[in-house]
């Protein structure tokens, strides 16, 4: 727990409530880490631009606790409710999820009486820069007299778009590794035979997994393109694909890349499903072939967590989900031989396979449990003097 605690904390993101796997996990982890700063439930509050959603899920707080703010508002009697809000509720801490500094919401919360505000990053923050350019943004930022006390990181890459791209201060950064619910993901033994049963494959299949979205960027086209290199041309009949995420008509263009090859019948698009621990667990490793930007993804910690060894295009930030040679292997974005000779390498060499996935979990057990997660976040709340332009 923080070492002294808040009267109330201030959740607030720039999407609806549960959008989406990923941040739905985060709004979990986030409400404990709350649950600590306070040590009372009850003065956690969540506020979303909107509270109508269709995504799954709902927010872990009391309805009663739910509040609407859009986070860019610059409409002054917007901004006046919000200080009434965070005054009367003795809001004294926020968190704000993907918030650009600077913000006129960061004004009010500060001149309300928010003492301490941090900023987390799902994503990276900015571009790289060097020279005059740099120099000018971090005097920008300089200037910038209400921001947060912490920026918070999924990776070292990302914070690195923070501190050479927007100037933010290194000394108000850290990396926080997304964390994973270590009892739910974990090995099991012997390999369960979930999907090959649910989704007809040869119970001996030696399944390939990859969970995530479909453009471009996260390289799906690459790992058709290995299953090719596989199945058709190295004529490994033993390995499946099953790749998950996908929506509608997201599929389609991939299953085409594989018309008249044999590799047709060895890739499965399992769609958006709940069941992924169950079909984890049933795989032999993992893959994520992004070839556009990534970081530390969750799939790269739940694939750890369940005990399979990881292999990952070499990435800024994707590349530390992966210890090379220890936990996984990396191979150059884009490069589906490479990829289909580390696949093989793995399923051939079942020693080395449940040794690496071994490592990969004890990794998991040591930084990434969302336990882990909760309590580094929780203590960015601790005393600390008030910030420049805290009212």
């Amino acid at each position: 727990m923080a070492a002294t605690l808040h009267s109330g904390i201030l959740v607030y993101f720039h999407c609806a409530p549960g959008t989406g796997y990923a941040i739905g996990r985060l709004e979990q982890v986030f409400y404990r880490a709350a649950c600590e700063v306070t040590g009372d439930p009850s003065s956690v509050y969540f506020a979303y631009p909107t509270l109508e959603s269709e995504q799954r899920g709902d927010p872990p707080v009391a309805a009663s606790s739910l509040l609407q703010i859009d986070p860019i508002t610059r409409d002054p009697l917007e901004l006046q409710r919000v200080s009434k809000l965070v005054k009367e509720r003795h809001i004294t801490a926020a968190l704000g999820f993907d918030q650009q500094p600077g913000s006129a919401l960061e004004r009010v919360l500060r001149q309300a009486g928010v003492r301490t505000l941090v900023s987390y990053w799902g994503a990276p923050m900015s571009g790289h820069y060097s020279g005059l350019r740099l120099l000018m943004r971090r005097w920008m930022m300089r200037m910038q007299r209400y921001q947060p006390d912490h920026y918070v990181f999924e990776s070292e890459a990302m914070r690195q778009t923070a501190t050479q791209g927007r100037g933010v201060q290194w000394g108000r950064t850290a990396v926080i590794r997304l964390g994973v619910d270590t009892d739910r993901f974990k090995p099991v033994s012997p390999r369960s035979n979930y999907a090959q049963a649910l989704f007809g494959l040869p119970p001996e299949a030696h399944i390939v997994f990859y969970s995530g979205h479909m453009e471009p960027r996260k390289g799906v086209a690459v790992i058709m393109q290995a299953a090719i290199n596989i199945v058709s041309q190295r004529k490994r009949k033993d390995i499946y694909f099953v790749i998950l995420g996908n929506q509608g008509n997201e599929a389609q263009p991939f299953m085409e890349m594989l018309v008249h090859s044999d590799a047709a019948g060895h890739v499965v698009f399992g769609g958006y499903r709940e069941d992924i621990v169950e079909i984890i667990k049933s795989a032999t490793l993992g893959v994520i072939a992004s070839v556009g930007w990534d970081s530390f993804t969750r799939s790269a910690v739940e694939i750890a967590a369940c005990g399979k060894p990881l292999i990952v295009s070499s990435l800024p930030g994707l590349d530390e989900t992966v210890i090379p040679s220890q936990t996984g292997f990396t191979f150059q974005p884009g490069n589906h031989a490479e990829l289909a000779a580390r696949i093989i390498q793995l399923v051939d060499d079942q020693p080395l396979c449940a040794s690496l996935g071994a490592q990969a979990r004890q990794r998991v057990d040591n930084h990434f449990s969302e336990r882990h997660q909760t309590q580094e976040i929780a203590k960015l709340f601790a005393p600390m003097p008030v910030a420049e332009g805290a009212e």
